[in-house]
Formats: C-alpha cells, structure tokens, sequence
C-alpha cells in the first residue's frame, strides 16, 4: 500500500515512529514535535490556539505534558471543559499529528513539584511576573517580577485518546487514526 520509507508505512510500524517522534519532542530543541499548538475552548464557546512546549511524554500512559502560568486564559479553559486537541506538525516530513484528549490542570501536588524543580530559572521567571499572560502593559519590559514563581506554576497533562496522523505525499497521501477511547484500542485507515 505504502512505501517503506514512509511514516504511515503500514499501522503497527506506523504507531511506533509516531510515538517515537512525540517523545523526541522532549528532548531535541530541533525536533519539529518540540512546540506543539494547544487548542482548547474558549471561555465565549470559541475556540483558542496557542504554542507550547512539550516538557514530558509518557508513551506507556499517553501523557502528554506542559507547562504554564496559572492566570493564562487556557488554565480557565481547561477546568471549564478539560479537554483539548495537540496539534503536531513536521514539514519535513510533512506529517501531522493531532492528539484528542482530556486535559488535568495540576496546581498542587508531587507531579507538579516535580515538574517546578526540573524547569530552569530562565525557564520560572516566565511565571514571577506581578501580572498574569494578556494583561495591559505600559511598555514592553516593564513587568515586575516577585520573588516565588511557584504560586503561578501549573503542569498540564493530557492523557491522548485519540491520534489522528496525516501523512501528505505526492505519491499518495495516508491517514491512519488510532483510538484508545473505546473497549479496545483500535487502529484504522481512513481517508485522507
């Protein structure tokens, strides 16, 4: 059906190179799967897209996991509806990839310590500012920023239920979906 070189080269195989290239996400700054788009509902019944990055990938639980700042419009988002859609996309390779799932919103507790004490202190003064993401500034670097960014640290994880893999070609394109949503995880071609 496929050519062997090709992500999609059949569903199994498929699978595997998917996976493989979410969790190089994690730990390439170069991978294309490195900076996601999160798109969640928007609290007026839109929708609302943004970058992130992708900090942890657990492919035994398909978890996918990042950071944010507590007053960020996609924190209210996520507890009003917890749920939300990954979008993945290497040009390369011209494959995308959109992870569906419920999202938990971490405020407290080990899994977001754990998360806190991993992030670099470039990467915490992001959340000590005295004023959350979108508020009115006079100019730009003004913000202030406190002494404890911990009270604004969030840990986001998404438990993905379904993907949805694109794979664009002059040859063809290929589109696979697999789902872990019902009674048995299933995996399928559908039409591109």
């Amino acid at each position: 059906m496929s050519a062997p070189d090709r992500v999609l080269a059949d569903l199994d195989s498929g699978l595997e190179r998917v996976i493989a290239m979410i969790g190089r996400g994690v730990v390439d700054a170069r991978s294309a799967f490195r900076w996601p788009v999160l798109s969640t509902q928007a609290l007026d019944g839109g929708g609302a897209s943004r970058i992130v990055v992708l900090r942890q990938f657990d492919r035994d639980r398909r978890e996918l996991s990042f950071w944010t700042d507590n007053r960020s419009d996609k924190v209210a988002e996520l507890e009003a509806a917890p749920i939300a859609t990954t979008l993945f996309f290497d040009p390369a390779k011209k494959l995308q990839i959109r992870a569906f799932g419920p999202v938990v919103v971490c405020k407290h507790g080990s899994l977001r310590d754990v998360a806190f004490e991993k992030a670099s202190q470039g990467n915490l003064d992001d959340y000590a500012s005295l004023t959350g993401p979108g508020a009115p500034m006079a100019a730009p670097e003004t913000t202030t920023k406190e002494t404890d960014p911990s009270a604004h640290f969030v840990l986001l994880t998404q438990t993905i239920s379904r993907l949805d893999v694109l794979e664009l070609s002059r040859n063809g394109h290929l589109r696979a979906m697999f789902d872990w949503s019902g009674e048995a995880p299933s995996k399928t071609w559908v039409t591109p």
